[in-house]
């Protein structure tokens, strides 16, 4: 069995997902999206942003990590299963800080389904 290579010029999402597929679209998408509207917190933001942008990040890398790893499931249905399994977890646990932390994430998981139907 042969080793892949990655060619010169290719994305890594392209050696990962062998070129073109609908989710390496997606994955592509989703990296661009977390690049320019979920960057990084700065230390001097308010802790509740802060939290809120942490919890936004993990959701879109848990994400990204999920279409990665199913590459022939559709981008799609992953985060819509992703926002059901948030938004169990969010209502078991409405005024914790796990509840702010799933309904922040089912919230970005909504987003980023938005971001796929363009």
């Amino acid at each position: 069995m042969g080793q892949r290579r990655i060619e010169p010029g290719a994305s890594a999402l392209s050696f990962c997902f062998g070129g073109g597929s609908i989710n390496e679209l997606a994955a592509a998408k989703l990296v661009g999206f977390i690049e320019e509207h979920l960057f990084a917190p700065e230390a001097s933001w308010d802790q509740h942003q802060f939290e809120k942008r942490s919890y936004q990040r993990w959701a879109a890398f848990e994400l990204l990590e999920r279409i990665m790893d199913h590459p022939f499931e559709e981008p799609e249905m992953l985060v819509e299963e992703f926002i059901i399994t948030a938004g169990f977890y969010s209502g078991m646990n409405a005024d914790s800080k796990t509840g702010f932390l799933f309904e922040t994430a089912k919230e970005t998981a909504e987003d980023i389904l938005q971001l796929f139907h363009a």
